[in-house]
């Protein structure tokens, strides 16, 4: 509940027993964070969030179709414009990450399918540290540029109005994706790449990318010790 609606229609709904944010279809949708001020990012920070396409009809992914998160700088009240940089999923197969204009960056074939998967939630991550972005999709990284316009103070959701969204679990927080760090500040570290098969304790192939960073951060740091803890969801018996 904590967005103000800058253009188009968006209200919070219940999903599956979870409150989510709906971006509604029909009309171009920005909203953007509630803060106490109008320059709230620093230079180094993360944002991550949940997506979910709506899917209204079977040519859904035949249509052109944008989710971007747009950075501003401290002023700028021009929501309809191109903003400082954005970060764009165009049509369930490419991203954008840099100044409005930049290239598209086809993503891979299992990323595409998965963003082509209707009813699906989408974990995006994304990391910013001065001119350095990095995106993620799930798993993966999709985008990445040391040419990220510097001095964004606040960011916006924007949609293209041709399909609705659903947004859950937005988290904003300084600081960057170094796990070391973490580990030294909070004693721990949380990931959502390590994936498994349904019903399965079968590591899924796209979690090898996770699991490599925390073998070669345990290689480098060998005084470390970690315990592994994970969780399950609901789904058949207990046994």
């Amino acid at each position: 509940a904590r967005f103000i609606l800058k253009k188009g229609n968006a209200e919070i709904q219940s999903h599956e027993g979870e409150k989510i944010l709906h971006l509604n279809a029909g009309g171009y949708v920005t909203v953007t964070p509630l803060m106490d001020n109008d320059s709230y990012l620093p230079e180094q920070f993360t944002l991550e969030f949940d997506m979910m396409y709506e899917n209204p009809r079977e040519d859904y992914f035949d249509q052109v179709n944008d989710f971007t998160v747009k950075f501003y700088e401290a002023g700028d009240e021009n929501y309809d414009g191109y903003g400082l940089g954005e970060f764009t999923i165009h049509s369930n197969e490419a991203t954008i990450l840099g100044k409005h204009g930049t290239g598209q960056n086809k993503a891979g074939n299992d990323v595409i399918k998965a963003l082509q998967t209707n009813d699906t939630w989408h974990h995006i991550a994304l990391y910013f540290r001065k001119n350095i972005a990095k995106a993620y999709i799930g798993a993966t990284r999709v985008s990445a540029t040391n040419n990220f316009p510097a001095g964004a103070a606040k960011l916006a959701f924007r949609t293209d109005g041709r399909y609705g969204y659903k947004i859950k679990n937005v988290r904003l927080a300084a600081g960057g994706d170094d796990k070391y760090n973490k580990i030294v500040t909070d004693g721990k570290f949380i990931t959502h790449g390590i994936l498994f098969d349904v019903n399965k304790s079968t590591i899924k192939p796209e979690s090898m990318g996770t699991l490599n960073e925390i073998a070669k951060l345990m290689k480098e740091h060998t005084d470390l010790k970690f315990e592994i803890d994970g969780h399950t969801d609901s789904d058949g018996d207990a046994d």
